[in-house]
Formats: C-alpha cells, sequence, structure tokens
C-alpha cells in the first residue's frame, strides 16, 4: 500500500490505507457502508468525508492506475492483457451517467434483456497462481461509458466503448513501451504489440 502513497495528499494516503485494511476484513457485501461500519475505529471525522474522497478525489485515477499496472507487471512476466465492457446496474433515479445498456449475460442471439445502469470499460492483467486452474484478471485501468445524450448534454466528445478501449490502452502501452504485451478483447483472437 506504500507505493500508491505518491498518488494522495498525506492525509488522503492514511485515509485510503484505513479504508482498504477494512475492506479486506469486511464480511458480507464490500459496499462502501459496510466498510465505513469496520473501518470506524480506524478513522476520525464525518462519514461524508470518506464518501467525498470518492465522489470528490482531488487524486487521479491515472496515477493510481500507473502504480498499479507497475506492481501488476512485474508480477506477470508474460504480460496477458485483457479489455472488454461491464454493465453494473443502478436502476436509482438520481445515479449520474447511467443510461439503458443491453447486457450480454442475460441475452442471446434471440432476445435482448436491458438494463439500467453504468457501462464500463475495464482493461485487465491476467494473472497466473500456481493453485487455481484458470487465469485471474486484474483490473488496472477502466473508464466509464456515458451515454451520448449524456455526453452532448455535457458538451463533451461522445466516445463509444470501443474508442474508451484504445485510450486505455494506449495509456498503458505509453506506460510501457519496451514490454512484450498480449492482448485479448471481448471475443477477439490475441493480439500482440
Amino acid at each position: 500500500m506504500m507505493r500508491f502513497s505518491p498518488a494522495f495528499t498525506q492525509p488522503t494516503a492514511c485515509r485510503m490505507l484505513a479504508l482498504t485494511l477494512a475492506t479486506i476484513i469486511t464480511i458480507g457485501h464490500r459496499t462502501l457502508s459496510a466498510t465505513l461500519m469496520v473501518a470506524s475505529g480506524l478513522l476520525t471525522g464525518h462519514c461524508s468525508t470518506d464518501y467525498r474522497l470518492f465522489s470528490r478525489p482531488a487524486w487521479s485515477t491515472w496515477s493510481v492506475g500507473r502504480i498499479l499496472a507497475d506492481i501488476v507487471i512485474e508480477l506477470a512476466p508474460p504480460v496477458e492483457l485483457v479489455v472488454d465492457d461491464r454493465t453494473t446496474e443502478h436502476p436509482g433515479r438520481n445515479v449520474w451517467g447511467k443510461a439503458k445498456h443491453r447486457d450480454a449475460v442475460r441475452s442471446s442471439h434471440s432476445l435482448t434483456k436491458w438494463i439500467w445502469g453504468h457501462k464500463w470499460v475495464v482493461l485487465a492483467v491476467t494473472i497466473r497462481f500456481p493453485w487455481p486452474n484458470r487465469p485471474w484478471a486484474l483490473p488496472v485501468l477502466f473508464a466509464l461509458h456515458t451515454p451520448q445524450e449524456e455526453s452532448q448534454r455535457l458538451g463533451r466528445k461522445h466516445r463509444t466503448a470501443g474508442k474508451l478501449a484504445r485510450i486505455l490502452i494506449r495509456r498503458l502501452l505509453g506506460w510501457f513501451p519496451e514490454r512484450r504485451l498480449v492482448l485479448t478483447g471481448g471475443g477477439q483472437s490475441p493480439h500482440t504489440r
């Protein structure tokens, strides 16, 4: 955890360390509320401080992603990357950035299931441990895919999930220009650079 401290201010780094430890020892659903209940003895101040840590961060997810990528790529000499999108359901009325997305898990060729929520584009590093039979994918970078109407309302350029995936891949390639990387995307064959 100390390797992440350059991405945060001193007070934020201490709070993130406490929240990370509390998340690890939380039993059941690891929501922020459950984590805060476990961490209540470790943290001072009002609980809204911890919610603001994520809702209005003064730290950069790119900085944290770079440090995490450094750590993970040290562990995985042949670097295998996976990029895919993931929808999460958030039916609440005041959820920012939600839209109607096709749920690939519940849909088939003949039936399309829709959900209201977020669509995340995730770039992960595949790690093979000696004990499980299958590899694990550890997410290192992510981007929220906002609907075209929301992008227009905010005055931002709309990016498709594929364009967001390319941005994440380019960023990782820029950080590790000398590394050999193998990339697999949703339903695609591996690509090597």
